[in-house]
């Protein structure tokens, strides 16, 4: 039940961005938020299965050393470049097809990477954050985490609304040529 909440959310936040002026019916809009929890589950679950793939295979090369040379420096590369890939076309998704009008393919790409982009930025920069801040945490405990969790699900947030302005803006200038 939180799922549809959730989608519902985004659905109604990118309405806004993209300025519908007649969103879905209800059931329509149930629909949609269904199949993006669909969509959502097999990209989480091709991600968890890429991430047992490079598990197993660091393990082998761990077990037999003669591989670790050949595999270990770019499993790091392409686990980076799955999550990114992941993260890119989850937004992707999200950004086409969530809203009641559909954006322009290059216009998904554009706010799709541009959010991507930004997620991997604010990620390096939050860990930096909590990094810097961790005594505080253990001083404040359990309160000093949730406020670590509601800081960034609050600029993971604006980071894909600004990902969804900039694929808006992005469609409005190719729709004037």
């Amino acid at each position: 039940i939180f799922s549809t909440f959730l989608f519902s959310s985004v659905r109604t936040v990118l309405n806004r961005v993209f300025h519908v002026s007649q969103e879905r019916t209800f059931l329509k809009g149930l629909g949609v938020d269904f199949l993006m929890m669909g969509l959502t589950a097999v990209l989480l679950l091709l991600a968890a299965g890429a991430a047992w793939f490079l598990t197993l295979t660091e393990t082998l090369a761990e077990r037999y050393p003669s591989l670790s040379a050949v595999t270990v420096p770019g499993l790091e590369g392409i686990g980076k470049m799955i999550g990114l890939a992941v993260t890119a076309l989850l937004f992707y998704i999200l950004y086409r097809f969530a809203p009641a009008v559909t954006i322009s393919p290059k216009a998904a790409i554009v706010a799709a990477v541009t959010g991507t982009i930004l997620i991997q930025l604010a990620k390096w920069g939050f860990a930096w954050y909590v990094a810097v801040a961790a005594g505080s945490v253990e001083f404040y405990g359990l309160l000093g985490g949730l406020l670590f969790l509601f800081m960034w699900l609050y600029y993971a947030s604006a980071i894909f609304v600004f990902g969804a302005e900039i694929g808006y803006a992005f469609e409005k200038h190719s729709s004037r040529r």
